[in-house]
């Protein structure tokens, strides 16, 4: 008598698999050689990014990887985290293909774009952060001249002169002409109440807020001043699609006088380009 045919199928897979399970193992050990010296490689960019950093002024880095890169802001970001945790990484003898692969999925392996992409979803989901699309500040820059970034990181400040996290901003003396596109989660009413008494002593506070008109914050620190609806929704940071929600400016000044206006979310310069070729 014959076996079952699904004996037959079993036997024959079984046989398969221990032809093939040599070929697989030492392929298997080609590739996580291969997935480490890509760590090491990915660590070398990091060093190397943190040199060319060292060397420009404040407010120079994030242009410079715009012009000169060819992969977004978020995988800077990671190249230079790797770096910077290059002595544990390096030294772990037990760091496997699992760790090594999810350690490189942080870093792009896409179109820029999709990096930028990320990039946003990164901001919104884990920080709060927003950061200001540059040709939108550009052209606020060239009304108000300002002279502090009072809320900013290393990587996306847009002032010489800027406060980070660590130099905690709220602490800090806000004066002259002051950007501010604070953090959007639940601490934005202490940023606002900031802005405003920092108006009321003289400075000049730009702030750039999702448009909650429902929120305490709205109602208490925003309607007393200045505000310009933005059209449209901006792409914050380098995203290439927009924010999923509206956004305004509320200018903050002593003399205070409380208006609204709306304003066109393209900066000035592509708005012209396009009305041109339209």
């Amino acid at each position: 008598m014959h076996p079952p045919r699904n004996h037959e199928h079993r036997d024959k897979m079984q046989q398969l698999t221990l032809d093939l399970a040599p070929a697989i193992n030492r392929i298997h050990e080609e590739l996580a050689g291969l997935v480490q010296t890509s760590l090491v490689k990915a660590i070398e960019i990091g060093e190397l990014l943190t040199r060319q950093k060292a060397e420009l002024k404040h407010g120079q880095w994030l242009p410079w990887c715009q012009e000169n890169l060819e992969f977004g802001q978020a995988s800077v970001t990671k190249y230079l985290k790797l770096y910077g945790e290059r002595d544990k990484l390096l030294s772990d003898s037990n760091l496997g293909v699992n760790e090594a692969y999810r350690l490189l999925s942080t870093v792009d392996s896409g179109t820029e774009a999709e990096d930028r992409d990320r990039n946003a979803v990164h901001f919104s989901s884990q920080t709060g952060e927003w950061p200001t699309p540059l040709e939108f500040f550009d052209d606020l820059n060239a009304e108000f001249n300002f002279t502090v970034d009072v809320c900013a990181t290393p990587e996306n400040a847009k002032c010489d002169q800027y406060f980070t996290k660590d130099d905690d901003g709220l602490a800090q003396s806000w004066t002259g002409s002051c950007w501010m596109n604070p953090p959007y989660g639940s601490v934005i009413g202490d940023w606002m109440a900031k802005a405003h008494a920092a108006a009321m002593a003289g400075a000049t506070v730009v702030c750039l807020v999702p448009s909650r008109t429902d929120t305490g914050w709205w109602h208490d620190y925003a309607m007393r001043h200045e505000i310009r609806f933005i059209r449209g929704r901006l792409k914050f940071g380098e995203a290439s699609t927009s924010a999923p929600f509206p956004s305004a400016l509320v200018i903050m000044r002593e003399d205070a006088d409380p208006s609204m206006s709306a304003i066109d979310s393209l900066p000035t310069a592509r708005r012209k380009s396009e009305e041109t070729d339209a």
